[in-house]
């Protein structure tokens, strides 16, 4: 009726808890349940531990929105496989929010508010369509909303000095297409995926030691981005791999003084080469080359 499994990533100093859950096996109607601590089920690698992952970091729209470990918190969820003639699953799940997540960060400190959780909702959905042979594809459509609050030190001293609190969101969509080559360890096989977000901050300042007048006004920041890559095994055990990112083709915020800020759009190109002797090791080189847009400008 259940099952239950923990990931924990150990190094020489300290040990971190990755996922512990518990899930059902066997309820009726193709409905499933899962608690505990674990990886949202959204888009296509959020799930993927980092040894899973095709290139040694995160894409660029990842690490913007949800650090370097993706959505990974406290909370339930509810899956639903529809029995349809072709692959259909959707699922909501309720984050406690209190993971390393940016776009969720919760501070719950004087002058900021405390909010009690779950603060972080999410739903997706994955449609597969019936391919012939070897072939495989998948869609996926996504969204999240939550608690977010932030603290700035506007100038410069070391101390905080500007408080805001709201909600942020993001939404997207993802495809993946796979090759399962009949050759042997991953010959011939090519996969393609690429995923896309958009991100928006709806912040209210709370307080401001610089500029009290301000309290109350608000602070919207908007961004987004995607990225695409493939992976191919041209020899057994052997894969070469190509990503292309960008983040930032919208790329603004209007600041609570009422004056808009307009940033640039950062890219990154990465190329990787991996052997995997086996099930428990892999060999990878990658190579990254990127521009990074800083400067801004501001509308009025």
């Amino acid at each position: 009726y259940f099952k239950g499994s923990a990931i924990a990533a150990i190094d020489l100093e300290s040990a971190e808890l990755e996922e512990a859950v518990i899930e059902t096996t066997c309820l009726p109607f193709g409905l499933k349940v899962k608690g505990g601590k674990f990886f949202s089920d959204f888009g296509y690698i959020n799930a993927q531990h980092s040894h899973q992952w095709d290139f040694t970091d995160q894409p660029l729209i990842y690490q913007l929105a949800l650090g370097a470990h993706g959505l990974n918190d406290k909370g339930l969820q509810v899956s639903w496989l529809a029995p349809t003639p072709f692959y259909l699953l959707a699922g909501v799940e309720a984050f406690q929010g209190d993971s390393e997540a940016p776009l969720f960060a919760y501070i719950g400190e004087e002058p900021l508010p405390t909010h009690d959780g779950p603060r972080t909702g999410v739903g997706w959905l994955k449609i597969g369509p019936n391919l012939p042979g070897n072939h495989a594809l998948q869609f996926g459509l996504f969204g999240a909303t939550g608690t977010d609050q932030e603290a700035h030190d506007g100038d410069g001293d070391g101390a905080e000095d500007q408080w805001l609190d709201g909600d942020s969101s993001f939404w997207g969509a993802d495809a993946v297409y796979k090759y399962n080559a009949p050759h042997p360890h991953g010959q011939g096989d090519f996969v393609a995926q690429a995923e896309y977000f958009s991100l928006r901050k709806d912040l209210g300042l709370v307080a401001h030691d610089l500029a009290p007048e301000l309290v109350g006004s608000r602070r919207v920041d908007d961004r987004d981005g995607y990225y695409v890559q493939a992976t191919y095994g041209f020899l057994p055990r052997w894969r070469l791999g190509a990503r292309w990112e960008q983040v930032g083709l919208t790329n603004e915020s209007e600041l609570p003084d009422g004056e808009t800020e307009e940033f640039g759009t950062s890219d990154r190109a990465s190329a990787m080469l991996d052997f995997t002797p086996s099930e428990f090791s892999r060999i990878r080189l990658q190579a990254n080359q990127g521009s990074y847009e800083t400067d801004r400008k501001s509308v009025v």
